[in-house]
């Protein structure tokens, strides 16, 4: 494996771990006892016709043959990604990667996708036959595939002879498995819920101050009658959470530094060990007709996932309904998963993005072994051996050493996590961490998934998401008529929010109050609207209440998640909505500027806030020796004329970036010291500390005082000063030659140093902008602001005259994974220029745009 980069590949796979299948059954596997596949092969010919943007579109006679078509289409593309992502699914990296995948696979095992999909198997296949047909249409089409290649009729894709592959041929559960570490990734919070708690436990006091859960900008989903009334949090609260929390912070200066340092190395190790299902986001919103200009609804979608060559992303046209099947769909899916996962039909459109509801919770039990002690009685554990084979160095894939991993299970309740989770001591000695998510239950919904495929009106929309219970998601859809917002998700009725028991910590397993009841939130308690009377919806993973907006959550009425984006996006998408819809006649292309809107929400906060602290530095003697601070001046006049965009070309922006870093550090470092270090590099971790500096330095918080100690004017322009001076030597001057453009690109990284990966590509954008580009803080003398996430599409929908949905596309890199394609890059530019092109969607544009056409089956 000399060639091979084994930690590139495996962040490669974790990143892209949602858009996953698994492997061929093996005698003995999890898979034992599934039911058989129930599609025997096209009936007629299925034709696939490649259009000029390299999108595949399948029409066949029914809606099996149209999914078979499908598997078929996107293996021709995507078929190394996608034997790569179901390892990832299995838990089989490390037969590819070696010892670097070894502690990745037993989380995996842990979790137990592919152990929990063979029993979602065999309860759709009794439940759903229709379903289970169409599921192993789709597996029968990627194997079709296989099949060619197999035979010498396909070339073996880029990437399997490097890495010593050959792709096997799938099933129907693995496709499952698919859905699983999706379904767990958009619902996942154990990795803020350890974060926070490590915090709790060695800085209480710092944790109570800046009430972590307070949002920069608190602006809600719902229209303000689609919310219910909230209360304050009560300033007990803080005192009896920071009692609880500080039982532990009676430490030596000495003991508490130790700890910290010993927290960050904990962290980074959980970082690593959680990265491939860290919670991401993205932007979605909908406008009613009467703001528009063709008097129609219009729709928008962004989805934020990880930047990877190939792009997690693959368009495709399913289409059997102008013969005897019922589809006619297109949109996007993600690799090796099944039909379109976000897109449109001939009447309606929808489009997702994470709800960051709070649906998974952990416990500290006390571990006897063979049972756990919790909630006052007894559970036995159930032990599953999970065979791992990790590959030997310069061994042929599969072989090695073989290990058996040991996953010990409370039935019907989660695992325990093992130590390559919990790299510290979370728990005490004696005791383990109990993982509770909804997600163990058998999730079925595959025929309301189907539903929303085939949905007629945004009544039928909203029938399907409430239908699917694990999808941790807010859809924004739409008719010709009608604009909607729902969340299906099952979340559980934890009681009245209680100030003794935060749900968003890992909680004491010996309480009986915090054990789980079979008790949901009713629809009643979901976030639910068709627009109110302000005619929008938006949604950007943010709080859709409001409950978290006072920064405590004890006199809201219920309790539905806690940790959320601070409100960056949010804000700044409501601003435009706001804007364009008094000004009316809102057009496709005015959403289309929205969506690549760069404008930093949080410069706009702070930078009058710099000035202000700029104006009174030669009058407050407490700043006077900042006063001859070389470039402070240039430094504060520079960031004063920028127009706050964050685009290529922008010294402005490098120097609010960078001020926005050493801010951060200047109020926070003191507190949390190495442990900050740790945090900034996760990335959802660095979001949520800007906004817990901002509020401290804007004093929105109670604590603002302890923690900005040398005060709010100093602690901006220390910041300011120590970037005029990076610039100074970085730049020679500010602004020099400083452009962001050159310091802040996207990072296109295959799974392995070869033809996959992509160069350094400015972008715009950053980690608070709608068109979202978070990157890494690096500020060393080379370092630059690299973008590993982003909108991995950009899609605007518009009802025209006929009332079909329609829509316009923008999508980086290309189609085919194959570095020969004409199809490999060359949507690159234009996702970048923010440029959108028509997905061609009715027959007559299909023809016209056609460049290949590939027929399958009978006929072929």
């Amino acid at each position: 494996m000399d060639r091979v980069k084994a930690g590139r590949i495996l962040a490669w796979a974790i990143a892209c771990a949602v858009g996953c299948g698994g492997a061929d059954p093996k005698p003995g596997s999890v898979d034992a006892g599934s039911p058989a596949p129930t599609y025997e092969g096209p009936r007629a010919a299925v034709e696939i016709r490649r259009d000029d943007l390299g999108i595949c579109h399948v029409s066949a006679v029914d809606d099996a043959d149209a999914f078979f078509g499908g598997g078929y289409a996107v293996a021709r593309d995507r078929l190394l990604q996608m034997e790569l992502l179901r390892r990832r699914a299995r838990g089989r990296l490390a037969e590819v990667l070696g010892a670097s995948a070894r502690s990745d696979d037993e989380i995996t095992r842990t979790l137990g996708f592919a152990r929990r999909a063979a029993d979602d198997a065999r309860r759709i296949a009794a439940d759903s036959p229709e379903a289970w047909r169409l599921l192993s249409a789709w597996a029968a089409g990627i194997n079709a595939r296989i099949a060619e290649i197999d035979r010498g009729e396909a070339p073996l894709p880029y990437g399997f002879a490097e890495l010593g592959l050959r792709p096997e041929t799938w099933t129907p559960v693995d496709l499952l498995a698919v859905s699983r570490a999706a379904f767990f990734v958009t619902s996942n919070s154990l990795e803020a819920e350890l974060l926070l708690t490590i915090v709790r436990n060695v800085a209480p006091e710092t944790f109570d101050a800046v009430r972590p859960l307070q949002p920069l900008f608190p602006v809600a989903s719902l229209p303000p009658e689609d919310r219910p009334a909230t209360g304050g949090g009560s300033e007990s609260h803080d005192a009896r959470r920071g009692e609880a929390a500080g039982r532990s912070g009676q430490r030596s200066r000495a003991a508490e530094a130790a700890a910290l340092r010993d927290a960050a190395d904990a962290l980074r190790a959980l970082a690593r060990a959680l990265a491939p299902f860290r919670l991401v986001g993205s932007n979605n919103f909908a406008l009613a007709g009467r703001h528009t200009a063709n008097g129609r609804p219009l729709l928008g979608n962004d989805p934020h996932l990880p930047l990877q060559s190939p792009n997690v992303m693959v368009p495709i046209h399913l289409e059997s309904a102008s013969r005897e099947g019922t589809l006619d769909v297109a949109g996007f899916t993600l690799a090796g998963s099944v039909g379109v996962s976000l897109g449109h039909n001939r009447h309606v459109a929808w489009s997702a993005t994470t709800s960051f509801a709070d649906v998974m919770d952990v416990w500290e039990v006390r571990d006897h072994g063979d049972a756990i002690e919790a909630w006052g009685q007894r559970f036995a554990l159930v032990r599953h051996e999970e065979p791992l084979v990790v590959r030997g160095e310069g061994m042929p894939v599969g072989q090695g050493t073989s290990r058996a991993f040991v996953v010990r299970e409370v039935p019907g309740i989660g695992p325990l996590l093992p130590r390559t989770i919990t790299p510290i001591p979370i728990a005490r000695s004696g005791y383990a961490l109990l993982l509770g998510w909804v997600g163990w239950q058998p999730l079925g919904g595959a025929a309301a998934l189907l539903a929303l495929q085939r949905a007629t009106n945004a009544a039928e929309v909203d029938d399907a998401v409430g239908r699917v219970p694990a999808l941790g998601f807010n859809f924004v859809f739409a008719d010709r008529e009608t604009i909607g917002y729902r969340v299906g998700q099952a979340v559980p009725d934890r009681g009245a929010p209680s100030d003794a028991r935060p749900p968003w910590l890992v909680l004491d397993g010996s309480d009986p109050a915090t054990r789980w009841t079979d008790a949901l939130l009713d629809a009643a308690r979901m976030p639910r609207s068709s627009g109110g009377s302000r005619g929008w919806i938006a949604t950007a993973n943010n709080d859709p209440f409001g409950f978290t907006h006072d920064g405590a959550l004890d006199g809201d009425p219920w309790y539905y998640g806690a940790i959320f984006d601070p409100g960056y996006r949010a804000h700044r998408l409501h601003e435009e909505l706001e804007r364009l819809v008094a000004r009316g006649a809102v057009s496709p292309e005015d959403l289309e500027r929205v969506q690549i809107d760069a404008r930093s929400p949080l410069a706009d906060v702070l930078v009058p806030r710099l000035r202000e602290a700029h104006g009174r530095l030669a009058t407050d003697p407490a700043l006077a020796d900042l006063r001859d601070a070389a470039g402070l001046d240039a430094l504060v006049g520079l960031l004063g004329e920028w127009d706050r965009a964050m685009v290529p070309g922008s010294a402005g922006a490098v120097a609010f970036r960078a001020f926005a870093f050493r801010l951060i550090t200047g109020v926070l470092g003191d507190e949390l010291g190495p442990l900050l270090d740790a945090a900034l590099e996760i990335g959802n971790a660095s979001i949520l500390l800007t906004a817990v500096t901002a509020n401290a330095v804007l004093g929105r918080v109670p604590g603002a005082a302890r923690i900005v100690q040398q005060g709010s004017d100093r602690a901006l322009l220390q910041a300011a000063a120590e970037v005029a001076a990076w610039m100074n030597e970085r730049f020679g001057g500010v602004p020099g030659t400083a452009d962001y453009g050159l310091m802040h690109g996207a990072v296109f990284d295959g799974p392995f140093r070869g033809a996959l990966d992509r160069p350094f590509t400015p972008t715009r954008g950053a980690e608070d902008t709608i068109d979202n580009a978070p990157a890494s803080f690096a500020m060393d003398a080379t370092g630059r602001w690299e973008s590993r996430h982003g909108p991995v599409f950009r899609a605007i929908y518009e009802w025209t005259d006929d009332g079909v949905p329609r829509m316009r596309v923008s999508f980086p890199l290309g189609v085919s994974a194959e570095p020969s394609s004409p199809h490999f890059v060359d949507r690159l530019e234009d996702w970048v220029a923010g440029r959108y092109a028509r997905f061609p969607f009715t027959r007559d544009e299909i023809e016209a745009r056609t460049v290949e056409r590939t027929v399958l089956g009978p006929g072929s």
